[in-house]
This record gives structure tokens, sequence and C-alpha cells, in this order.
């Protein structure tokens, strides 16, 4: 979409929650991409299984997260991988609590990611995505795939100058 059009677009919206502006519509078809493009990442390396790759994140997000919302971890060294010490291990519940989700359904999730040996007990049956795993090339090649597929986001966005 022209630069021009977008920015017309952007002026005219009046930012009534009840209705979206074009501008409204065309970043949620360039945020349904993305998140389709990152679902579909998550299935390559997850065996098809979404919901095991979204327990995943969540669990590999949560450990870390406790750091603040800065774009930079300041535990993470110089690849961006934060080492075990500089993570968090948390409960079923607490994940189960986090995506709002049965923690039963969350308990067969775990039981199959520590199977495949992405994520790990601690001696308190807390669980934790390692800084192991975080290296492994899989890990590596999603994040690539991602940072690709949110730069789909990001250039039109600042084409039309809406970041």
């Amino acid at each position: 979409m022209p630069t021009r059009r977008l920015r017309a677009l952007a002026e005219d919206d009046t930012g009534d929650p009840a209705t979206a502006s074009a501008v409204d519509r065309d970043i949620g078809r360039l945020s349904a991409d993305y998140l389709l493009r990152a679902i579909a990442e998550l299935a390559k390396v997850f065996e098809g299984d979404i919901l095991l790759g979204v327990i995943f994140l969540t669990l590999a997000r949560v450990s870390v997260e406790y750091q603040g919302p800065d774009l930079r971890n300041p535990q993470a060294d110089a690849e961006g991988v934060v080492s075990d010490a500089g993570r968090r291990p948390i409960t079923t519940l607490a994940l189960a609590n986090s995506l709002n989700m049965p923690r039963e359904t969350i308990r067969r999730y775990v039981n199959r990611l520590v199977e495949l040996g992405y994520c790990q007990r601690d001696g308190e049956r807390r669980l934790m995505v390692t800084e192991a795993v975080m290296r492994r090339p899989e890990m590596a090649q999603m994040i690539r795939a991602n940072r690709r597929h949110l730069e789909r986001v990001i250039a039109p966005l600042r084409r039309a100058n809406l970041i």
C-alpha cells in the first residue's frame, strides 16, 4: 500500500473503538500474517503440535521475564541467551494460570516437553527451559525465521511512517 494512502488513512482514523479504519485493517492483516508464519515455525519444531510450541514459548519466556520489558535482557550473554542461573523455574500451576488453561492439560504437554528434552524439572518439580535448549540449532533457526517474519511487519509500517 502506498505511503501517502496509509498516512491519509491514519489521519482519518477517529479512534472509535467500535469501528476499524483501513489502517487498522492493514495492520491487522500484517499482524495476522506474522502470527500465522510464527505458528508455522512452531509447528516445524514441535512435530506439528502448535499448542506444544505455545506452551514451550510461554515456559521459556516466563522464566526470564522477571528481568523486565527491555529489548535486551541484562542477564543475557553476547548471543542473547540467558544462563540457567539467570532463569527462574516455575510450577505447572503457574504455567497453567499464565495460559488460562487447565492444569491437567498443561501437565500432559509439559510431560511431553520433558520427554522431548525441551524442558526439565528441578528438585522441587518446577519447570525450566535451559540455556542448552535455547542454544540448539532448531531454536536458532526458529529465532532467525521469527526475525524475518517480524521484519515483514515492520518494513511496511516504517515505509508508511506508522512507526
